[in-house]
């Protein structure tokens, strides 16, 4: 943690003024990582490719995941700071404030890709397992063949973000509609399941049948 927040990081506003993508780090093990995405789940080499492909003057900004803390060697992090065009970003920053100040979203399978996906920001999934990646502004790159071309289809400007914003609010609007409220059930209470909860996901069972 001290390292995360030390000037080994920097925080948004040190990056503000030139342009970045933003690569969230996934706790490991993770099922989104290695299960979902058992095609491309290495976020060292993720990273390398990205920080190889970049344009020169654009920054790779990479953020821990809080749950991650003290659970990699320090070496990754030593490792990764080599690359001379990736910042690690202060454990502090909201995520959801760099994905609105990065010109794009690079991910592997990532919940920061369907926030950035909803939000019409453009996004790179790495993974070929993804369910958003049928939106014009996300573009899946499969073993990360064509991610040089990705990254320029963004650097200029290819993306079209008023159509990228109006499909983001459609494809939110879209999840809700086929979601259901589990009351007080949440990550953090897993035993709480109302009979109330219950009901709605019978209900809801019934109706998509």
């Amino acid at each position: 943690r001290n390292l995360m927040m030390s000037n080994f990081t920097k925080s948004i506003s040190q990056l503000e003024k030139k342009p970045f993508f933003f690569f969230p780090l996934a706790t490991e093990p993770e099922w989104s990582l290695q299960v979902q995405a058992s095609d491309f789940f290495s976020q060292l080499w993720a990273i390398a490719m990205i920080a190889r492909d970049l344009p020169s003057g654009t920054t790779l900004a990479v953020k821990e995941h809080i749950y991650s803390l003290g659970s990699r060697p320090k070496d990754f992090y030593n490792q990764v700071k080599l690359f001379k065009n990736i910042e690690f970003i202060k454990i502090n920053e909201i995520g959801i404030n760099l994905i609105k100040k990065s010109i794009g979203v690079i991910t592997i399978n990532g919940a920061a890709g369907f926030e950035a996906a909803v939000l019409g920001k453009p996004v790179i999934v790495l993974s070929d397992n993804c369910d958003y990646d049928f939106l014009d502004h996300v573009q899946k790159i499969k073993n990360g063949e064509g991610l040089k071309k990705a990254i320029k289809l963004i650097e200029d400007n290819r993306i079209d973000l008023k159509k990228a914003k109006k499909d983001g609010r459609k494809f939110l609007q879209a999840v809700k509609n086929s979601s259901f409220n589990l009351d007080n059930f949440s990550n953090l209470k897993r035993t709480e399941v109302s009979s109330k909860a219950i009901v709605e996901m019978t209900n809801s069972l019934m109706r998509s049948v």
